[in-house]
């Protein structure tokens, strides 16, 4: 039995399909390095992987995830709307970037996009002194690989059966963080 972190666990669903084959669309990031970047509620898991290889002592966790942009979204409606919105409620609006008053539903997707962004910026600091720490400089990263619920896009099902989507996922967004400290480096988004 093997213990890996989940953002390696995740970077292996990424690169590998269920037969051990290379999955087609990994291919180009088959040699240099690559960081996966698991978001969670709570924590967000980064790896590194050098030439489709674990970089030993890489895995590390931090207590930062999708809840901190669903906090920054109720501070937003507790100035906006002035009440605590339920964490519940935070989370609904998050996932659908609407929220419900009475009978009807507000549009929140750009308090929610404010949230991200926010989140994304904290994360991308994060991510500095992570590398500082694995000793990899972060211009050596030829992509980051995005996984994990606390990184998906908001959208909700309209009256007539259609998606509606109100905000980019949480990758596009540190993707535009990312750009700021080192450009070039491809974000991708993996639902793994």
């Amino acid at each position: 039995v093997g213990i890996y972190e989940e953002s390696f666990m995740a970077m292996l669903a990424y690169f590998f399909n269920m037969n051990g084959t290379i999955r087609e669309s990994a291919k180009r990031f088959a040699t240099g390095s690559v960081l996966s970047m698991d978001i969670g509620a709570s924590t967000t898991d980064l790896a590194v992987v050098q030439n489709m290889q674990y970089l030993e002592k890489s895995g590390q966790t931090y207590k930062t995830g999708g809840n901190i942009a669903r906090d920054l979204l109720t501070n937003y409606f507790r100035g906006e709307y002035g009440f605590d919105v339920p964490a519940e409620m935070a989370e609904l609006a998050m996932a659908e970037g609407r929220i419900q008053m009475g009978n009807t539903y507000q549009d929140c997707s750009e308090e929610v996009n404010k949230a991200k962004k926010e989140f994304a910026a904290q994360i991308v600091e994060q991510i500095q002194t992570y590398f500082r720490m694995i000793n990899v400089p972060i211009q050596t990263i030829r992509a980051i690989v995005v996984s994990g619920g606390g990184s998906m896009e908001s959208f909700y099902i309209g009256d007539d059966g259609q998606e509606v989507h109100t905000s980019k996922p949480i990758s596009d967004f540190i993707t535009e963080e990312l750009n700021k400290v080192c450009p070039g480096v491809v974000v991708e988004q993996f639902a793994s």
